[in-house]
């Protein structure tokens, strides 16, 4: 039951408002940043938590990132950082290659929503 009224809460159904992901993001994390893909779900999940992701039991995805890698390397402060840090990238874009990825394009807020529905279903959300 936890998880579909945080769904119906983000979805803006049940009564709920509907949510603007778009200023939500943006209010996060720059949407100008060519990085965005990497340091706004870090971010978002930082901000809906309120916890030190470090002590969060963040879902390992071990898909790679999508796209031409070799052509769009992924950075190195993001190679060398935390691996919650690239767990949650990769659970954003879901596939989605991260150099085309902004907040600007048409279904930047569904990206959006939907892992702000993942990151509302974690225990550390659920429990706080």
């Amino acid at each position: 039951m936890r998880w579909l009224a945080t769904d119906a809460l983000s979805a803006g159904t049940g009564g709920y408002p509907d949510p603007d992901f778009i200023q939500f993001a943006s209010e996060l994390h720059s949407p100008s940043d060519a990085f965005a893909a990497f340091y706004l779900p870090t971010a978002i999940a930082s901000h809906l938590l309120g916890l030190p992701l470090e002590t969060v039991e963040i879902q390992a995805v071990t898909d790679d990132f999508g796209g031409d890698l070799d052509m769009f390397p992924v950075p190195t402060d993001i190679v060398n950082a935390p691996a919650y840090v690239r767990n949650l990238a990769k659970a954003f874009l879901a596939g989605q290659p991260w150099y085309e990825w902004n907040l600007q394009n048409n279904g930047a807020s569904n990206t959006v929503q939907s892992f702000v529905q993942l990151i509302l279903k974690y225990p550390e959300f659920q429990l706080t």
